[in-house]
Parts: structure tokens; C-alpha cells; sequence
């Protein structure tokens, strides 16, 4: 099962790859939350406390991904990236 700290650490990964983007963690009544900030844009992206199988951190990632492109960011690729 994959935990909060699972989630945070892939968020935190993913985000090395957006430079100028901001974000910090925080909770809601029942799921975590990444706050993400770019350019003056806020969005915000909801995670569960226990991912119940394997596709929950592939899911967030791409969410992330999503909600920094509407903010209009750019990922960057880094030379040991796959």
C-alpha cells in the first residue's frame, strides 16, 4: 500500500522538473493536497492518506503535470531522465 510520504516524495521529484514552480502540502477534511503556484496561478491538486493500489501515484503525477500546464509551465527533462 502506498503511503502520504510515497505520494510527497514523487510530488517532490516531479517537481525539480518545473523550474520557477512552486508548491507546498497541506490537508483537507479528508485527503492531502499539493498547493502549486506558477506565475501567479494557483492551482491545487487532492491525493488520498492510502493509495490503494499501484496507479495512485502515476494518477497524482499526472495531475500535477496538468494543472502546471494550464498554469502555462514548462517541464523540463533532466539529462538522467528516462
Amino acid at each position: 500500500m502506498t503511503t502520504v510520504k510515497d505520494y510527497q516524495n514523487a510530488i517532490e521529484r516531479e517537481f525539480r522538473h518545473w523550474p520557477n514552480a512552486d508548491f507546498e502540502f497541506g490537508r483537507t477534511r479528508r485527503h492531502r493536497k499539493v498547493v502549486m503556484r506558477f506565475n501567479n496561478k494557483v492551482g491545487i491538486g487532492i491525493f488520498p492518506n492510502s493509495g490503494s493500489d499501484w496507479r495512485g501515484i502515476p494518477n497524482a503525477i499526472s495531475d500535477v503535470r496538468k494543472s502546471l500546464r494550464k498554469m502555462g509551465a514548462t517541464r523540463q527533462k533532466n539529462a538522467n531522465d528516462n
